[in-house]
């Protein structure tokens, strides 16, 4: 793969939070990582989603960790090469 005039690339998939091995399952640690309540506050701030969808997502998932049901995962791509 060529990317950016380097040759050859590698892109490598990445999967990072600490527990369990690939994903985290408490919500208040997902939430400091993904920022799950900030950006629901910024979607509504800027007209994207409506406050009344969002006002129930935060507990619903408070909820899901009190159940033990809870998981959340972050994904990201590593990629490099050499530049010619």
């Amino acid at each position: 793969m060529e990317i950016a005039g380097s040759n050859p690339a590698r892109v490598t998939p990445i999967l990072r939070l600490k527990r369990p091995r690939n994903g985290v399952t408490e919500y208040a640690t997902a939430n400091q990582f993904m920022w799950l309540e900030r950006t629901a506050q910024r979607a509504v701030d800027e007209g994207l989603l409506p406050r009344a969808e969002v006002d129930g997502w935060p507990s619903a998932l408070w909820a899901a960790d009190g159940a033990g049901r809870f998981f959340g995962a972050l994904e990201g791509f590593r990629v490099s090469g050499r530049k010619p």
